[in-house]
């Protein structure tokens, strides 16, 4: 049963009556208090229901001291003046009025309504703080997916439980260190899990490696089995696969992997059965040192003692010489017993064990004269032979009667709990001891143990559905549970009706052809200072506004993503190292400064940054007379604008431009180069939240190099190419605590250091690079990790050859699934570009983009971020002077 809804008038969102809340998929762009409300509304400081934008002149029936706010009815841009259909601002003669067709209000090209629309208030322009819009007025209502967490009319429902990770879904809904708040959903990031529900550790499970929540929280893997990343983008993450050698030949999951394949009945293959008297070497029959097979079936029937097959197949005893040693056909046995024809030591041979004839069983060699079980095989019942492999007997595990407890495997003469009953009860092994055991994650569902030891799921929901890990129940989750042709938005269920080319964007109809919030599709936004025609946003080079007074020009400055924001830090000024800070929000084209402290890292140069969803780690660098490296840091919390002190204890040598990651649960960070410029080798772990570091293991990893490619992907970091002496084209990858060379099929790219390097989405893309100081390269290659295999990059319209001097003048960036950005870089001597090419892996095509200036902003800040490419500062290549200027672009 789904909860009760309730339809606004037209254009206005749909509501729950009761339930519980819901979420929008898309995120509102909230106009702040004071921005216009309705006459005197207590929900906004000032402002009448008519506000800056009127009907039809400059200045409005009503002035500033009029009934209906700061201006009247008439505001300073109407539909004939300043900027309407006639006046300086309008439309050239003969072209179409895009608001011709609306059948009521037109803003900015798109049909609306002004007495419904929260975006359009009453006067176009005109936003609800987050709350529904009705006759024109803003109301106290909140829109649905917007929440009033601090109970206060004035600031309106100021929280988006679609994208708020303090309130996810719902007020005071937590999402876990490290996750992300996903349409009203706490997400992990792919391939993790918060599996023991504890919100300090976060998303601590990684899915892909774990063997006790192999893709899923609380699937283990069973006996001689290890967890495996799958092809990148499907489910589950990760999956138990059998470990090299062994087999399950019996197909039953408790036991798991249980055969050995390095034996004669198993030989390299279930159904590889050598037969009697055979040995197996690396998947491979052989005999057993006393036998030959001299016989088309299967097994070593023939023992080397027969005088018809002497020491080989064939070699007959006959005459003077007519009984047979096993090696050669003699004359008579000497020391050795006869048996017939044959010559044979009886304390040893199988087949004379003791005297002539008596022949050892099943499973057995002959030891002194006596038939002896071979090496995990018993004699555990009365039939000859020792029929029993005690390496895999659940009753007999070991040696014969040594049984496991109920639901205990045997591996290895050893017994365990395996994948389906992988908790110790004591007594015996169950799938479950206690409901804790039955966790999957999901705070949403109530699990439970049963008397019989396995796990109840339930998904908790007495009406409607739970979507993800949210704590709440939905009216739906995707379009799939909504009837009537309804789809899913914000986890409501909305009905259609937009007439083309208009498209259903959250709970409204937009002309995604003009509309710059909705340019092409839904959510696609084209950012401050840009408009939408034909679909396409437009310039798609803007300027970054200039920066806070006092936010000097700079180089060398620590950056990270936050978000829709460019977070910069430090760098040098030229002449010294500055501990400054500013953040870049690219969907405002504003910028707010960052907080100093007594936490806040000493002012330092080519320091490394990090967001890990609720902090921004900074760490290392050095000072600019290259005197000395830091291992220092801190961690700046943007909700509050300050922070927190980060321990030196354990934390690695100090470095500069170091290569760093965000992992889910650690920020990882490896090489880098000191202050002579000598590159530095080893990886490290930093725990935000405990505020600890740990060395990663360096075994199978990359020495030391120089302007290697490096890229974070599918839960693994991503090392190839390089130099030390010379060019290098290895592939290194570091994932689930280890470091691996995989033997990627298909040709790999040629030695080279400086490379462009990004994850792609699917596969790690490297392209470019140099080799030596006069070859150059413009080709690539894509290694896909679920072969893994080196497939090709069309080099057809790429970018002029080039390459990437680590923090100097190249970058890249992941600008959608399956498109990557390459940006300026270096030729020979002291060329530096400055244009840009997006690479479209299905297509197999490059978009070259038109230069963004003269400038070439070597060693500045740069980011993806919030759908643009954001540049700004550094130093120019030409003058050799920094710059306080910038530039984005949108790449759609």
């Amino acid at each position: 049963m789904r909860p009760p809804r309730l339809v606004l008038a037209a254009g206005a969102a749909l509501l729950l009556a009761s339930g519980c809340p819901q979420t929008l998929d898309d995120d509102f762009e909230l106009a702040p208090p004071g921005a216009g409300g309705s006459s005197g509304d207590a929900s906004v400081d000032s402002g009448g229901s008519s506000g800056a934008g009127g009907s039809s002149g400059a200045s409005g029936s009503s002035g500033a001291s009029g009934s209906s706010g700061a201006s009247g009815s008439s505001g300073a841009s109407g539909s004939s003046g300043a900027s309407g259909s006639s006046g300086d601002g309008g439309l050239d003669a003969g072209d179409a009025d895009p608001c011709a067709a609306c059948p009521a209000d037109c803003c900015e090209g798109s049909c609306t309504s002004l007495a419904s629309d929260p975006l359009n208030c009453g006067s176009c322009g005109r936003g609800c703080s987050g709350t529904v819009c009705v006759g024109g007025s803003c109301t106290n209502t909140c829109l649905a997916g917007f929440l009033d967490c601090d109970r206060n009319v004035l600031t309106g429902c100021e929280r988006n439980a679609a994208t708020d990770t303090e309130n996810c879904g719902n007020c005071g809904i937590v999402c876990p260190f490290g996750a992300s708040c996903v349409q009203g959903a706490c997400a992990c990031a792919p391939g993790t899990a918060n599996c023991d529900g504890a919100p300090e550790n976060g998303c601590e499970a990684d899915l892909t490696t774990s063997a006790t929540s192999c893709g899923a929280c609380g699937a283990a893997c069973a006996t001689n089995q290890a967890c495996a990343p799958t092809p990148t983008g499907s489910t589950p993450p990760g999956a138990c696969a059998c470990a090299a050698g062994y087999a399950d030949c019996n197909g039953l999951p408790q036991d798991g992997c249980e055969t050995d394949l390095s034996r004669p009945s198993t030989c390299g293959a279930c159904t590889n059965d050598c037969g009697a008297n055979a040995t197996c070497t690396s998947g491979t029959c052989g005999c057993a040192s006393d036998f030959l097979d001299c016989t088309a079936g299967a097994g070593c029937e023939t023992p080397r003692t027969d005088a018809a097959n002497c020491g080989s197949c064939g070699n007959t005893c006959s005459g003077t010489q007519a009984v047979c040693d096993g090696t050669s056909c003699t004359s008579s046995c000497g020391a050795l017993t006869a048996c017939g024809a044959s010559c044979v030591d009886v304390l040893t041979s199988p087949v004379h064990c003791g005297a002539c004839g008596t022949a050892v069983g099943e499973n057995q060699a002959c030891v002194g004269g006596m038939p002896s079980c071979l090496p995990g095989w018993g004699d555990c019942d009365a039939t000859p032979g020792c029929e029993t492999d005690t390496t895999t007997s659940a009753a007999h595990c070991g040696a014969c009667g040594a049984a496991c407890k109920p639901g205990a495997s045997c591996s290895g003469s050893s017994c365990g709990c395996g994948g389906a009953t992988p908790n110790d009860c004591g007594a015996e092994c169950r799938a479950c001891c206690t409901s804790a055991d039955c966790s999957d994650g999901d705070a949403c569902t109530t699990n439970t143990c049963d008397a019989t030891g396995t796990c109840t799921f339930s998904s908790g929901c007495t009406s409607g559905v739970c979507c993800g890990a949210q704590a709440g129940c939905f009216e739906c989750c995707s379009d799939a549970d909504c009837t009537g042709g309804a789809v899913c938005s914000g986890n409501q269920c909305v009905t259609g009706g937009c007439t083309s080319p208009q498209l259903l964007c959250g709970a409204a109809c937009v002309d995604p052809t003009m509309n710059p919030e909705h340019c092409g599709a839904c959510d696609r936004s084209c950012g401050a200072g840009r408009s939408c025609s034909a679909g396409q946003c437009a310039p798609l080079w803007a300027t970054v506004a200039a920066p806070p007074t006092g936010f000097a020009a700079r180089e060398m400055a620590a950056t990270a993503v936050v978000g829709t924001r460019l977070f910069v830090w430090g760098g040098s000024t030229g002449t010294s190292a500055v501990a400054t800070g500013a953040l870049y929000d690219a969907a405002t084209n504003t910028w707010t400064t960052v907080a100093q402290g007594a936490s806040s890292p000493s002012a330092r140069v080519a320091a490394v940054a990090v967001y890990t969803g609720s902090v921004v780690v900074v760490w290392g660098g050095g000072d600019v007379g290259a005197t000395g490296d830091f291992s220092t840091g801190g961690r700046y919390d943007p909700g509050t604008d300050s922070w927190q002190p980060m321990t030196a204890a354990g934390a690695p040598a100090g470095r500069r431009f170091a290569h760093v990651a965000w992992t889910g649960s650690r920020v990882f960070v490896w090489g880098g180069v000191d202050r002579s410029g000598a590159a530095v080798a080893g990886a490290h772990l930093y725990d935000p939240v405990a505020d600890t570091w740990a060395d990663a293991p360096s075994a199978g990893g990359p020495s030391a190099l120089l302007d290697p490619s490096f890229a974070w992907g599918a839960a693994a970091a991503w090392v190839f190419g390089g130099k030390t002496n010379n060019e290098k084209n290895d592939l290194f990858t570091f994932s689930g605590g280890a470091w691996s060379s995989p033997s990627a099929s298909g040709a790999a790219p040629s030695a080279r250091s400086g490379a462009f390097g990004e994850w792609d989405g699917s596969a790690f893309f490297v392209w470019g690079g140099r080799k030596g100081g006069a070859t150059f390269y413009a080709d690539g290659k894509r290694c896909d990790p679920a072969a893994p295999a080196w497939q090709g990059v069309n080099s057809g319209g790429a970018l002029s050859a080039r390459w990437s001097a680590h923090g100097d003048s190249g970058w890249t960036a992941r600008v959608g699934s399956g498109r990557v950005l390459v940006a300026g870089g270096r030729a020979q001597g002291a060329t530096v570009f400055n244009d840009l090419a997006i690479y479209d892996v299905a297509a197999g095509t490059w978009s070259p983009a038109t230069s963004w200036g003269a400038e070439t902003h070597q060693f500045g800040a740069v980011g993806w971020v919030g759908g643009e490419f954001v540049l700004w500062s550094g130093r120019g290549a030409t003058t050799g002077a920094l710059t306080a200027t910038g530039h984005r672009y949108r790449a759609w």
